[in-house]
């Protein structure tokens, strides 16, 4: 106990709005729930007297009395509410303002020793909960505070691109917000956005496809804004941002679900530094806190110095699609297991997956017919950003002259 509460109301409110849309996305998915009310949190001109005057019932939001339970069960999961016992409380107080009281409640309660689930993708196999706690997040906070913000003048604001029920975007849209004291523009509905609400100093956060998008846009930002980039690996086209968007620097933070972040850098061309409240453990990464815990570190690290490394690359064969993790691998896999499926090959394209599809038979096949059978398939197991953009079926995969699988762009295969 003792320590002050992690992330502010205004937080809670932004968390609050960010799983329920999630959940509400699903439900639209799986034909359970409709557009219109899947809209209503997602209007920009709601105000925050608004947003807790709304209740979570199938009239106002869509939950039924089943969904709603399932909506509780997300909140337990992010949360752990069943320490403190505030979520039978939800059952019963409908209104989102007394949700936003009772998990402030939660959170006072539970000081130190409160803790936060988040999911993994599940590009690697099904999700997995990864839980981390408050005293983590803090010290991680505290040391980008130093490092990154040391000069945040008064009255910056954070502009986040990000949902902040995903760990990068809780910590720099939730946590450091309160750390700095700093209000929130929550822009992750519509990126292209930012530009109209920032002001000089604000620091802005994002994945590299989100900056890649602001990147084509032809738009600037006021003096001095900083960027923030993470949840996934950045090229040249992401850090020409800085000039064609008159960023004053942008920082990218290398960490992951599993581990939070890890290390960052200003530039592309120089190594990420250990952030100081972990140290180098052999090719790894550990926490001190008493005693030492070693990171789940999913990357292969090239240490160039005792704290100072380059990344080469997933341990898996993930990639990152819109700042979320893929594996072309299980996509593909989804994909063969459908019928009519002879055989299928999954890659990256320029931004997003692509496929090249064998059908065992092509007599009386409606390909537009198959390709959209193949996509609806695939977003049952999948988030929309994992769902191949383009789709092309032919008589074989794609083999060069050593019979190996090679792309199929406009070029021949070499």
């Amino acid at each position: 106990m003792g320590m002050e509460r992690i992330i502010s109301v205004d937080a809670i409110r932004s968390l609050c709005r960010s799983l329920i849309t999630t959940e509400q996305k699903r439900l639209v998915r799986e034909g359970r729930l409709s557009m219109a009310h899947a809209a209503v949190l997602q209007n920009p001109r709601l105000t925050a007297a608004e947003f807790d005057a709304l209740e979570v019932t199938e009239e106002a939001l869509g939950f039924d009395s089943l969904s709603v339970q399932d909506l509780i069960l997300v909140f337990n999961r992010f949360l752990g509410l069943h320490q403190t016992g505030i979520e039978d409380y939800l059952y019963v107080e409908r209104r989102l303002g007394d949700w936003v009281r009772l998990i402030a409640q939660h959170l006072d309660v539970m000081g130190d020793d409160q803790s936060f689930t988040f999911l993994t993708s599940g590009s690697t196999g099904s999700p997995k909960e990864v839980t981390h706690t408050a005293s983590a997040f803090l010290n991680e906070a505290r040391a980008l505070k130093d490092i990154v913000f040391c000069e945040l003048p008064d009255g910056a604001r954070c502009i986040t691109m990000v949902p902040p029920h995903h760990i990068y975007g809780f910590i720099f849209s939730c946590v450091m917000p309160t750390v700095l004291d700093c209000a929130v523009i929550n822009c992750y509905d519509a990126p292209g956005s930012v530009f109209r609400h920032a002001q000089v100093s604000d620091y802005v956060v994002g994945t590299p496809w989100n900056w890649q998008l602001l990147n084509r846009s032809g738009q600037f930002f006021p003096d001095h804004v900083r960027g923030i980039v993470s949840a996934g690996p950045t090229d040249a086209a992401t850090w020409q941002v800085v000039e064609r968007c008159n960023l004053e620097t942008l920082t990218e933070i290398f960490g992951a679900t599993e581990t939070g972040g890890v290390g960052w850098r200003q530039t592309i061309t120089e190594p990420f530094q250990l952030l100081p409240h972990l140290e180098r453990d052999g090719d790894g990464v550990c926490r001190s806190a008493g005693r030492q815990t070693a990171l789940d570190i999913q990357d292969n690290l090239d240490w160039t110095a005792e704290h100072t490394f380059h990344v080469k690359g997933r341990r898996d064969d993930v990639v990152q699609v819109g700042g979320v993790n893929v594996s072309p691998r299980l996509v593909r896999d989804t994909i063969v297991s459908l019928d009519g499926v002879q055989a299928a090959a999954v890659r990256l394209g320029t931004d997003r997956l692509k496929a090249f599809v064998v059908l065992t038979s092509t007599e009386a096949v409606d390909l537009q017919d198959m390709e959209l059978a193949i996509k609806g398939a695939l977003l049952l197991k999948f988030p929309a950003v994992a769902i191949p953009q383009s789709i092309r079926f032919g008589a074989a995969l794609p083999r060069n002259a050593m019979g190996k699988l090679c792309d199929w762009g406009d070029a021949p295969c070499a």
